[in-house]
């Protein structure tokens, strides 16, 4: 029974899963922790070296359950995230700047403040935000970076690509649309690096990757990093896409209108918006979601590309942990799940969790986390619910984007962690009077990108085969509109408004 291993870096820990090729489920996991440092205020990084490592020890203790190769391998990733390294030495030059990382708010400031918005967002579907890798870029460059000869920057996909497929022994530098379209460089309509983009944000386009399709064959597991792989070694990487694109790909969301949830560090509402690039609506972002070649370049064209309309949440799951690690409130989120069980009401408590700026629909990297509200009668069911209820708001402020623009979203996929509370799920349900469905697995992002790399490799002739692997899983129908809902909304919407340019106004 042929199966496609999926390599999932994410923001907080790597994976490799063992998928099986014909039903889609996960038949091996191994996982590490990923470190994630905040130096300064708003500063937020990782090891590139650590990273590679991860992915590595991940490989073997999957190469070591296995009694045949895989058939294909794909990738998936945390995306903005940018690494910086020497392509003849293999060097890392930087840490990692991860795109909570808000270092470079200034200079955003700057670049509205040259009226340059508008015609970044037409280009890129992307406001001007520290959360998209140009900024980054242009920061290591201005400030760590003694010269640009021999440097590559590259997202976290180009960095694992890099390294599996041979590093500094001719290693392939690359990268792919939907990763690509996350650095604020990539013209998404001519789908290519734009020198006026570039030029912009100061940017050499020499030490960019080139880029492809998603299903693009990136190259075989070198013999440099197979000689501690007994099974891995020559299995192709077939297969690229950013988490949040994987996610939606991994949920067969392949119609337009068709749209995913995935409620991890932070909460990524995506839409499919077919093949045609538009304008994207006041709050939201466009973005490429994926491209599958149709000619054996690999390079992506306009006649197989598919965009996404995008909500970015910043804080989700970190908010949780947030509430467990920092200030010790609750044990685990079973325990926040129990408290908030014990309320119906906030107790007129509200938290915006600002820890790294609002992304969608405010887009401030200024604003700051505050608890509001609290007084003498606050407890710990208080805050639970308020903890829960910030998802939940922030998620029916961008899905009511598209349903004031005439798109009718009736049925909410979701997935990731935070996912696993039916609470958090009905009171989302109950709240938008959208029908949610919960995917029985939880990992979409990885399948979506095994998926992705089944096509590449062959396995799978077009989007129809994917389809018809079923998808089990449960319906959350919405009951009543929660009684308080409405004015609730509006408080919490009075509690963004006074954490909104906390940093700026200092």
């Amino acid at each position: 029974m042929p199966n496609i291993l999926a390599i999932d870096a994410g923001t907080t820990g790597v994976r490799a899963l063992l998928i099986d090729a014909d039903t889609a489920s996960v038949k091996k996991t191994a996982y590490r922790d990923l470190t994630v440092t905040y130096p300064k205020s708003g500063w937020v990084e990782q090891d590139p070296k650590e990273i590679i490592d991860l992915v590595l020890n991940c490989l073997q203790e999957i190469d070591d359950s296995l009694n045949e190769p895989p058939i294909a391998i794909g990738i998936t990733n945390q995306r903005e995230t940018v690494i910086c390294w020497n392509k003849i030495t293999g060097d890392v030059l930087a840490p990692a700047l991860v795109w909570q990382d808000r270092r470079t708010s200034d200079f955003c400031n700057k670049l509205k403040d040259q009226n340059l918005e508008l015609e970044v967002r037409k280009k890129t579907g992307l406001y001007i935000d520290p959360y998209f890798s140009s900024t980054k870029i242009n920061w290591l460059i201005e400030n760590i970076l003694a010269s640009n000869d021999n440097v590559c920057f590259g997202t976290v996909d180009t960095w694992i690509v890099w390294n599996l497929t041979g590093g500094i022994e001719n290693g392939t530098f690359a990268t792919e649309v939907s990763n690509a379209s996350r650095t604020q460089l990539f013209n998404i309509d001519t789908l290519a690096w734009d020198n006026e983009l570039t030029e912009i944000f100061k940017v050499p386009s020499e030490s960019l990757p080139e880029v492809f399709s998603s299903d693009h064959n990136f190259g075989k597991i070198h013999k440099s990093v197979g000689a501690r792989l007994n099974f891995l070694k020559g299995v192709s990487i077939c297969g690229v896409l950013g988490d949040q694109q994987a996610a939606l790909f991994g949920q067969r969301c392949f119609d337009t209108g068709d749209t995913k949830a995935t409620f991890g560090t932070g909460c990524f509402i995506l839409t499919n918006s077919g093949s045609k690039f538009t304008m994207p609506l006041d709050g939201l972002l466009t973005t490429i979601a994926w491209s599958l070649k149709n000619s054996n370049s690999g390079y992506p064209n306009k006649d197989n590309i598919c965009y996404g309309l995008e909500g970015s949440i910043f804080s989700c799951a970190s908010t949780i942990n947030w509430t467990i690690d920092s200030l010790n409130l609750f044990t685990d989120v079973n325990e926040i799940n129990s408290f908030a069980e014990k309320k119906e009401t906030n107790g007129g408590v509200f938290l915006v969790p600002a820890f790294t700026g609002l992304g969608s629909p405010w887009w401030d990297p200024d604003a700051r986390a505050i608890f509001i509200g609290l007084s003498r009668n606050t407890d710990l069911g208080n805050i639970a619910r308020a903890v829960f209820e910030s998802i939940v708001f922030q998620t029916i402020d961008v899905l009511d984007i598209p349903k004031a623009n005439g798109l009718d979203i009736t049925i909410l996929k979701v997935d990731g962690g935070v996912s696993n509370s039916k609470l958090l799920l009905k009171m989302l349900a109950d709240s938008s009077q959208i029908k949610i469905f919960k995917n029985q697995s939880s990992e979409s992002t990885a399948i979506g990108a095994a998926l992705i790399a089944g096509i590449g490799i062959g396995y799978y002739k077009d989007l129809e085969d994917l389809v018809k692997i079923s998808q089990s899983g449960d319906f959350i129908q919405p009951g009543d509109k929660i009684e308080t809902f409405s004015s609730n909304f509006e408080m919490w919407h009075r509690a963004v408004q006074r954490s909104l340019a906390w940093v700026k106004d200092q």
